[in-house]
């Protein structure tokens, strides 16, 4: 099934969905408009999984934005992930993720837990907020710099210096250091 409207939007309907083609001129390829006056939150867009058989991590939406690399091939650059994690009456827990390309593959960005712990780099956060930089430098900087240049510009910066294995309470043989203005202030040691 095709429908056209002014030669620019295609809706075509297959087995594996409804896709939406065509060339399109307006700023905004797709608004959602509601009139109502009420307090309600319209208008509003659902994405509904109807499984007759509903498990627990059953994924509930993917939102992919993809685009062309320069291979010619199709890439997902930006994916957004949501799951049901519990889907036992009465207490239903949903997750929440943001996926990154990074060197041609995606990486955990962003995940609001179902306990409401929200983690940076980590899938699996174990605290209201869990900032987790690998095995490189842990780093959080508050800086007003408005040019594009690579240097940390003016501003505070606080990071956890890697040097051991990471535990879920501790880092082991870890230095927690401040910086201000691009230079070092203070420095906390791994052996206190």
């Amino acid at each position: 099934a095709y429908l056209y409207h002014n030669n620019q939007i295609k809706f075509q309907t297959s087995s594996s969905g409804i896709s939406v083609s065509g060339s399109v001129t307006a700023d905004d390829a797709l608004t959602v408009t509601s009139t109502d006056a009420g307090d309600s939150f319209d208008p509003d867009i659902t994405l509904y999984r109807n499984s007759s058989s509903p498990a627990d991590n059953d994924g509930t939406g993917l939102i992919n934005f993809k685009g062309r690399n320069d291979n010619s091939q199709d890439v997902n650059y930006v994916q957004i992930q949501t799951a049901a994690s519990d889907v036992s009456d009465g207490s239903e827990n949903g997750f929440f993720s943001i996926n990154t390309m990074v060197d041609g593959s995606l990486s955990n960005r962003l995940d609001i837990a179902s306990n409401g712990y929200v983690g940076l780099g980590t899938s699996s956060p174990k605290r209201h907020f869990h900032l987790n930089g690998g095995n490189e430098t842990t780093k959080i900087q508050i800086t007003n710099q408005t040019t594009g240049s690579s240097s940390d510009g003016d501003g505070f910066q606080m990071g956890i210096a890697t040097d051991g294995t990471v535990g879920i309470e501790q880092r082991e043989n870890a230095d927690m250091y401040f910086t201000t203005n691009n230079s070092e202030r203070m420095r906390l040691t791994a052996d206190g």
